[in-house]
């Protein structure tokens, strides 16, 4: 490789704009849109977008607390006025509020622990006895 191929690799603007769209969580394909607007002299493609997260170890997922720590604090945002949010709604709502990144599929487990009653009533409503009709034609 030629040294033009890794000068992105001692970029610190390029870290810190790259966790700062992971830590907005900001799509890949609204990231791609970013840096080929404001790094054009690297090439980007959604492969290489992938290793550079890779290299300087960005991830949206990063548990960096303990479930306890997780349970207090999804408890207590529960008995707080974001009482009636979905997991995915709280899982944005910690990520962007505690910078707590985890996956959503804890969170939903959590939540459905903490209040049973609650997430039935968050989940969609689906009528299980429907049946579309058929249509009736009827002759004058």
């Amino acid at each position: 490789m030629d040294s033009s191929s890794s000068e992105w690799r001692n970029d610190k603007l390029l870290k810190e704009s790259l966790s700062d769209l992971i830590a907005k969580n900001y799509k890949r394909s609204e990231i791609l849109s970013v840096m080929n607007r404001d790094f054009s002299d690297y090439p980007w493609s959604t492969r290489t977008l992938a290793r550079r997260l890779q290299f300087f170890d960005l991830r949206y997922t990063v548990v960096t607390m303990d479930d306890g720590e997780l349970v207090d604090l999804i408890a207590k945002e529960l008995n707080g006025p974001w009482k009636n949010l979905g997991y995915r709604a709280m899982t944005a709502h910690l990520r962007l509020a505690f910078d707590v990144k985890v996956p959503r599929d804890t969170v939903m487990k959590i939540m459905h622990d903490l209040n049973p009653e609650g997430a039935r009533f968050r989940q969609p409503l689906i009528d299980k006895n429907y049946r579309p009709r058929k249509y009736t034609y009827r002759y004058t």
